[in-house]
């Protein structure tokens, strides 16, 4: 049986009637049934019990959203609001664990694949988004997933010794010391020798575990979706929702101190490396590894995430 807690915050301005349904509790501090308000916020904090939970949806004004629970560790949707005090040089983390990202040198678009996305231009270390390290992105089965569309080269960056040199697109960690610490947790990035996707992990004592031998060729100026999975038996690479390539390992990733980057790699100390040129939109950190059935629910619901 799983159980999900869901702490929401609500804000609307009209008198409040709460309803319990089958297998749904509303817990403290959620206000009693049948209380009415007219305050601008509240909390509504929903206990769910059931068997097999894939989605809930939260119904506001008549717009479906969907929720997630707190496998959820990192969501950037990139549309720049204001009501979430996005300023262009900042991006809101809506996984709510306070994963924000900062910006250098990175250009806002309304153009993304959904709504708005940040366009990086490519310079070595130069253009980026950068999110601190934190305890709750200390993981070692995860779920990425996130949108890219390629518009020029690039600069390549490197995982480290016997790792990957691609343009790198979402890595935490890089070449550094081996064992330290600072051993990269995941790397992600675009191979330009024929135009994939490759990814790489170290594991606690320093070696690298690459995932390459794509099959799918990417082009430059189009849209795909990237998700990698990983777990301590297998490293998967998928694009638009099929298998690309996937990996038997029997290592588990290294867990490190190193910021997270976005169109770039940093070291421990915050030296980046490395330069994606191109557009990044709706980036997801799971720290869970999704079953191929569930990954396939996921991608058929996302849109309801940016309505």
């Amino acid at each position: 049986m799983k159980k999900i807690l869901l702490p929401l915050l609500l804000i609307i301005c009209i008198p409040l009637v709460v309803a319990v349904d089958y297998n749904i509790n509303f817990t403290s501090p959620t206000y009693g049934n049948g209380t009415s308000t007219f305050n601008n916020t509240f909390p509504i904090n929903v206990t769910i019990l059931e068997d097999d939970i894939l989605e809930v949806v939260h119904n506001r004004n008549g717009t479906n959203f969907t929720l997630f629970d707190s496998t959820l560790k990192l969501w950037l949707d990139f549309n720049n609001l204001s009501s979430l005090n996005e300023t262009g040089n900042n991006v809101y983390d809506q996984s709510n664990n306070g994963n924000n990202a900062s910006l250098t040198s990175a250009t806002w678009t309304s153009d993304g694949k959904f709504q708005g996305a940040y366009s990086y231009s490519g310079a070595d270390g130069g253009s980026y988004a950068r999110i601190k390290d934190d305890d709750s992105l200390d993981f070692t089965n995860y779920t990425i997933t996130l949108w890219i569309k390629r518009t020029g080269v690039g600069s390549s960056g490197t995982s480290g010794t016997g790792g990957i040199t691609p343009e790198p697109i979402l890595t935490k960690g890089r070449n550094e010391n081996e064992g330290a610490g600072h051993d990269a947790t995941f790397y992600l990035g675009w191979e330009t020798d024929d135009n994939t996707i490759d990814f790489d992990f170290e594991d606690s004592s320093g070696p690298n575990h690459p995932t390459t031998g794509s099959s799918i060729t990417l082009s430059n100026n189009k849209w795909y979706h990237v998700a990698v999975m990983v777990n301590m038996t297998h490293a998967c690479i998928y694009i638009d929702g099929q298998v690309d390539v996937c990996n038997a390992v029997s290592a588990t990733p290294a867990i490190n101190d190193v910021d997270i980057g976005i169109g770039t790699g940093f070291t421990s100390t915050g030296v980046a490396d490395g330069g994606f040129n191109g557009v990044i939109d709706s980036v997801q950190i799971w720290n869970y590894t999704f079953s191929p059935v569930s990954y396939t629910h996921l991608r058929a619901h996302e849109t309801s995430l940016h309505l």
